[in-house]
């Protein structure tokens, strides 16, 4: 899927690295970003949907975890790819 490229946000104490965002729905986007958040480093996968100027705004759907469980969450994401492919949900 297209991703936006990866931009930069500074906000006071929070330092946001945008990675990517995909589609979810016509009108929703998934952000896959890192932050820095009062000296705490994080992965944060949030639901994103256009304001009233269209630009997108977090939701509070999503998850945030401290970047050291980073390597747990994509053992997790691995394996539910392999699981959905042997499933045959989908092809590559």
């Amino acid at each position: 899927m297209p991703h936006e490229a990866a931009k930069r946000i500074e906000e006071s104490e929070i330092d946001v690295l945008v990675l990517g965002v995909i589609s979810k729905s016509p009108h929703a986007k998934i952000q896959v970003s890192l932050n820095n958040f009062g000296g705490k480093h994080r992965i944060d996968v949030r639901s994103m949907i256009p304001d009233v100027r269209g630009e997108l705004v977090a939701t509070k759907n999503g998850v945030s975890l401290p970047i050291q469980r980073l390597p747990a969450l994509i053992d997790y994401l691995n394996s539910a790819l392999r699981e959905a492919k042997s499933r045959g949900f989908f092809e590559e």
